[in-house]
Formats: C-alpha cells, structure tokens, sequence
C-alpha cells in the first residue's frame, strides 16, 4: 500500500493553492483549489512518465497543471483530460486561462511548452429522419474519434471533400469516412489515403453504424500502414436508441 504524509506548508492549499492561483489569473476567481504540489505527488505515485491522467472534476485546473510541471521536472510525456460542466464559466474564466498561462508563461514565471486542445459538448437533436440524425450524430462523434486517437490537427485536401475528414498528429493521421453507402467520394478518399507519407501510420474509421468496418479490408490493402478500427460500440448504441426514438415519431 502506498503511504504518504504531507506535513510541508508547500502541501497547504493556502500556500500553492489559493496565493498560486491568484498569480496567475487573478484574485477572486476559484475558492480552495489544491495544492500543486499534493496533485503532483498524487500523479507521480499513481502514473508512469508517459500516463494520461483523467480529471473529471477539473476546478481550476491543478491537476493539468500538475502534469505540465512534472513533464518539465522529469521530460515526461504525460498526457492530461480535464472535464468540467462550466458552471459559473469555471472553464472559460479559470480552468482554461490557468493552464494557457502556464504554458505561455506568467509574470516571471517561465512557460511550460504543450499543446492545448479545448471541445465543448453539445446535444444532437432527435429531428429530421432517421437518415438526418445519422448525419448529425457522425459529424459530432468525429470530435470524439479524433480525442481517442490523440489526433487533432487538420490536414488541407486540394480537392474540397464533403464526407471525408483527415487529421494529423507527426507521423500518425486519422481518416474518416462518414457514409460509404450513399456518397460517391469514397474513391476519393482512398487515392488521398494513399498520398501520405508510407510509412506514416493511418487509422481509418467508416460509418456504417449497423455493420462491421472489416468488410471494407479488401478496399484498403494497397495502403501503407493502413487499419481500419471499429466505431466505438457506445457511439453505436447511442445511435440507435436516438434511431428508434426517431422512428417512433
């Protein structure tokens, strides 16, 4: 069992809590947040140097700040997601601004270099047809694919593509296409596929929510380092109880 006891003044919220955060963003702003330094050890007793650490109750944001400070203390590759219902514009007015400063640097205080991505939730609304809802839901559920894969950067196609999106993160890209059945592009998307880089690594996902993506292999096996993955079977499951819902109007 792990032990530790914190008796240092650095482990006090008041201390590098309350005054930490207060010099970064201001008085006023976020009541009793955590030390920086009891989430920093809580994090390196619980994870490896190359963890992702899931908050889904972020407050002000130590605990992304947490990680950002030991990747500089031990050139780690930890990765955080920081979850919050925005109450009172808590992420707009201090998770978010907290964790943007201290990777641009506050006061005399050095910046931290990363990357920082920010998705807000939404609802799909059951209108339409069952056909108009499995375009609605496809298109949100492309945020939540590009999370998964821990790629976020569009890449621009010469050809403007109506129902295929591509994403990058350095060597490894992300392909998704949202209708094979009824859009004509999907000719297209292969002869794009195929104009990465060989030996870049590609994840492919098709939405054909009432089938399995394995039927597609033949289709891909001229490119390179190429897998096709399943959609994720909550997505699939959400679709259709919305389907039915729709179906039942």
């Amino acid at each position: 069992m792990l032990k530790n006891l914190w008796t240092d003044k650095k482990y006090f919220p008041e201390f590098q809590g309350t005054n930490l955060l207060k010099k970064i963003i201001g008085e006023g702003k976020f009541n009793y947040p955590k030390s920086l330094y009891a989430v920093m050890d809580t994090v390196k007793l619980m994870t490896s140097d190359q963890g992702i650490v899931l908050d889904f109750f972020a407050g002000s944001g130590t605990t992304g700040h947490a990680v950002l400070e030991l990747n500089k203390e031990d050139n780690g590759t930890r990765q955080f997601i920081l979850c919050t219902n925005n109450e009172n514009k808590i992420a707009e007015d201090v998770t978010y601004p907290r964790i943007k400063k201290v990777i641009d640097g506050y006061g005399n205080t050095a910046g931290i270099p990363a990357n920082l991505r920010y998705f807000q939730t939404d609802f799909v609304e059951k209108k339409g047809s069952v056909s108009q809802l499995k375009i609605d839901l496809t298109r949100q559920c492309a945020e939540m694919l590009r999370v998964k894969e821990n790629v976020f950067e569009a890449v621009k196609l010469k050809k403007q593509a109506k129902n295929y999106k591509f994403f990058k993160n350095g060597n490894k890209y992300l392909g998704i296409f949202f209708d094979f059945f009824t859009d004509p592009e999907f000719t297209d998307f292969i002869a794009e596929l195929n104009k990465l880089p060989q030996e870049s690594e590609k994840s492919v996902y098709i939405f054909v929510l009432d089938g399995s993506a394995s039927i597609f292999a033949d289709e891909f096996a001229g490119v390179a380092n190429c897998e096709i993955k399943e959609i994720p079977q909550k997505i699939l499951d959400i679709y259709k109880q919305l389907a039915r819902e729709v179906a039942r109007k």
